[in-house]
């Protein structure tokens, strides 16, 4: 059974990751297509795939192309359904070993 503040809880999500997706969207907007790549190497697990990611840059100007918004967007609706997913059970198995 759905509550009201589930509901709540998934608007305000929504929200949130949409805002966050504008914000980030404006600031990378006014960077140089080899500064996508440089911000790309700082992040640790993507470093074997550094070269396959600067050739995908090279090929995809993010500037214009909203495949990386809904990407983006993709991203987070996955993220948010794990997190809920998880919140879910968690909140089950407490209630069953604490009756």
């Amino acid at each position: 059974m759905i509550r009201v503040g589930d509901i709540n809880s998934l608007i305000l999500f929504w929200v949130f990751w949409i805002i966050i997706a504008i914000w980030e969207e404006k600031r990378l907007v006014n960077r140089y297509q080899s500064q996508y790549t440089e911000y790309l190497t700082k992040i640790p697990f993507l470093i074997p795939y550094t070269k396959k990611l600067e050739l995908l840059v090279s090929k995809i100007p993010l500037m214009n192309n909203y495949l990386f918004q809904i990407i983006i967007l993709l991203f987070g609706y996955i993220l948010f359904v794990l997190l809920f997913s998880i919140m879910i059970v968690t909140e089950k198995m407490l209630v069953f070993f604490f009756k």
